[in-house]
């Protein structure tokens, strides 16, 4: 009784492949033992398919294989499974071909072989297999399991590309924005993240997404940047929905709404991030996405200026010396004010010499105000001219010398912003 094989998608992420779904048939007894499959009555499908395989029904043949493979039904026995799947893959059963590679690749039921399975890989990926096609790619690209070629890597991707793969398409589209294995082409990599993009794969979503956000390969146009974050965003994209909520919050392309910038900024400040953290720290200070709250504003400025996020440190101070803040504390005010103004925050350097001269909350020191005016005005602050005109009148020039050879030094210690 031998049944008819149906086609099926095999979809395989990487070279570590794993069993693949039983092969449908379509006789009496084969259609019974997939619809106990299906029900996961294993034990009850493998008697049947054991029975349709001394038949001589290489499809069963190649589903009993994947039980044992995958120890449904019966205990698990990779020896068992590749003795099956081999006889399949020697009948021509294209799945169990790829199956039997992965066994050889990995050592599972027969002695590690990757030359064999190289070999199997290829007569697939030769016969237009994608799944195959991915493999070799995948295995070329990572040089995990012998050194990496990227030409043949690129090679096989392009070939399951061809053939409409989008991950495929994305990965040679990544190749040729990257020069790996091929010479950098940018049109030619935005052609094929536009073609695995129409096709729905989110990577290249997002990249059509950065193409119209800054003009590359195509004329910046920000609705239609919104438009592919978020069509990225709803694949599950993070980076495309983190995006999506920066063009919200300034009502780039897309209507203007605080809500998603709050609630990315709040995911992401709590793991850790301190730009988001900053972002989150400024969206409650200002009551955007959610209700003005300066405790909060604090907490959160506090935890991205500890982590050294200097525009973090700088609005911490100016939070801390509000006149209508319940928690204001010049004293960390100025600390915090110091801390950025040392790590190159011109603002902060201009402000903490203010502070040196009005003695609102630190004594008066024309030196101290000299020395940060000057910094401030080498930092790209021209209105410090006038404050250090103001300071010239108060100092010696033996002061003021000593103060200008510290600046360099000051200057020399700047964080990259």
């Amino acid at each position: 009784m031998k049944s008819v094989m149906l086609s099926v998608a095999i979809l395989v992420a990487s070279a570590n492949v794993s069993a693949q779904n039983l092969e449908p048939v379509v006789s009496s007894e084969a259609t019974m033992a997939a619809d106990l499959v299906a029900r996961g009555e294993f034990a009850k499908a493998l008697k049947l398919y054991t029975k349709l395989s001394n038949q001589g029904d290489i499809n069963a043949t190649y589903n009993l294989g994947l039980l044992y493979y995958k120890g449904q039904g019966v205990k698990q026995d990779y020896d068992l499974a590749f003795s099956y799947l081999n006889k399949a893959a020697f009948r021509k059963i294209e799945n169990a071909r790829i199956q039997v590679a992965g066994m050889h690749l990995q050592g599972l039921g027969t002695k590690r072989n990757v030359d064999e399975a190289i070999k199997l890989y290829t007569e697939s990926a030769e016969q237009n297999n994608v799944a195959a096609q991915m493999i070799l790619a995948d295995l070329f690209m990572s040089g995990k399991e012998f050194p990496a070629n990227k030409e043949t890597a690129i090679k096989w991707y392009k070939r399951a590309a061809t053939l409409n793969n989008k991950e495929a398409q994305y990965q040679v589209g990544k190749a040729y924005e990257n020069g790996i294995g091929v010479p950098a082409d940018i049109k030619q990599a935005y052609a094929w993240y536009e073609k695995a993009a129409k096709q729905g794969n989110s990577d290249s979503q997002y990249k059509m997404g950065v193409a119209y956000l800054i003009g590359r390969t195509v004329t910046a146009d920000p609705t239609q940047a919104a438009a592919w974050f978020k069509t990225a965003a709803d694949n599950g994209h993070l980076t495309a929905r983190f995006e999506l909520s920066k063009l919200a919050y300034t009502g780039t392309g897309i209507a203007q709404d605080f809500s998603p910038a709050f609630i990315e900024n709040d995911l992401e400040a709590k793991k850790g991030d301190m730009t988001a953290q900053y972002n989150l720290a400024l969206m409650f200070l200002n009551g955007q996405g959610t209700k003005t709250n300066l405790q909060q504003a604090q907490f959160w400025y506090e935890q991205s200026a500890e982590q050294g996020f200097v525009p973090a440190q700088y609005n911490l101070a100016l939070l801390l010396l509000r006149e209508d803040y319940q928690q204001k504390n010049p004293t960390q005010a100025i600390d915090w004010l110091e801390k950025a103004a040392r790590a190159g925050n011109a603002y902060a350097q201009f402000n903490l010499g203010a502070q040196y001269v009005n003695a609102d909350y630190v004594k008066r020191d024309f030196l101290k105000a000299y020395l940060w005016f000057s910094v401030a005005e080498k930092n790209g602050k021209p209105e410090s001219k006038s404050a250090l005109d103001m300071c010239r009148k108060k100092l010696t020039a033996a002061e003021m010398a000593e103060i200008d050879a510290q600046v360099p030094a000051i200057i020399a210690g700047f964080k990259p912003q």
